[in-house]
């Protein structure tokens, strides 16, 4: 097992490098994050399958064999999943300045939700795929309420009411 664990962490340590090279490349080409995110919404949206059939049962609370809800979700609003979070954030909960910011890479991102001085509630939007705990146990430790959102999870629309009502419970409104 050893051996096997050894090669999983080589080929962890070279998938990481070879992202940082190729973030570089980009930054050294003068393409921002923002051209990228573009480019591959344009070209999602170009080779957009056919719609899936809309749920039977015409709820929020579709599976993924259900297709996209009718509701407003992640897949449905015609904006990039950053956008999608940042306008729920931004319009459902007003009392509270919301922040964003990357958390050590391009795939992983922290919403800061503060009334005044003081931290309310922190939002981690991450791919499934991830395996971070940091920020989450951090939090744990100062006491300060988390949630995190897979932007990537197959079956998880993340409906406006779903995100909405995750936050209000956590910000305890």
């Amino acid at each position: 097992m050893s051996r096997f664990s050894d090669l999983l962490k080589s080929f962890m340590k070279d998938l990481d490098d070879a992202g940082k090279k190729l973030d570089q490349a980009f930054k050294d080409a003068g393409i921002e994050k923002k051209d990228i995110e573009a480019a591959a919404k344009k070209n999602a949206e170009e080779n957009k399958p056919d719609p899936a059939p809309a749920a039977a049962s015409g709820t929020a609370d579709a599976t993924e064999f259900d297709g996209v809800p009718a509701e407003e979700c992640q897949y449905n609003s015609g904006l990039s999943y950053l956008d999608y979070f940042s306008k729920i954030f931004r319009e459902d909960f007003p009392q509270c300045s919301v922040s964003l910011e990357t958390v050590e890479d391009c795939r992983r991102y922290k919403y800061t939700f503060t009334e005044g001085a003081d931290v309310k509630l922190i939002v981690e939007l991450m791919t499934e795929n991830s395996e971070a705990n940091r920020l989450r146990k951090t939090c744990e430790r100062n006491g300060t309420p988390y949630l995190r959102f897979y932007f990537d999870h197959e079956g998880w629309w993340n409906t406006r009411r779903y995100v909405n009502a995750r936050v209000s419970a956590a910000l305890g409104i």
